[in-house]
């Protein structure tokens, strides 16, 4: 994992960057264990952009180990965690990620 910080108005920005699966399965996994799957799938799916997924999370609720989606601005005094996942294959990775459940949508 490649870790860089960068100064910003407000403090600083912490930027990291890593390859591979393993980093979304510590996702995946809170995803299955909080039940958001199928919110997580409408996230991820509004987030999309050629091969790219692009999601904010709660700051608060991160530190804490859950996952809480967020807008890029206005929901938290400290400000979102922009999330950047590149996929060969975006839809596969949203599946992979937040498998459909069963339940009814409504």
């Amino acid at each position: 994992m490649h870790l860089d910080v960068q100064p910003a108005q407000k403090g600083a920005v912490l930027a990291a960057d890593t390859k591979g699966v393993e980093p979304l399965i510590t996702l995946r996994n809170a995803l299955h264990r909080d039940h958001i799957r199928d919110a997580s799938r409408k996230a991820l799916h509004h987030g999309l952009r050629g091969n790219n997924i692009i999601f904010y999370l709660n700051k608060q609720a991160a530190s804490a180990g859950h996952v809480s989606f967020s807008e890029a601005e206005g929901e938290s005094p400290l400000g979102p965690i922009k999330v950047t996942v590149e996929a060969d294959d975006p839809l596969q990775l949203i599946d992979w990620l937040a498998p459909k459940t069963n339940k009814p949508e409504g």
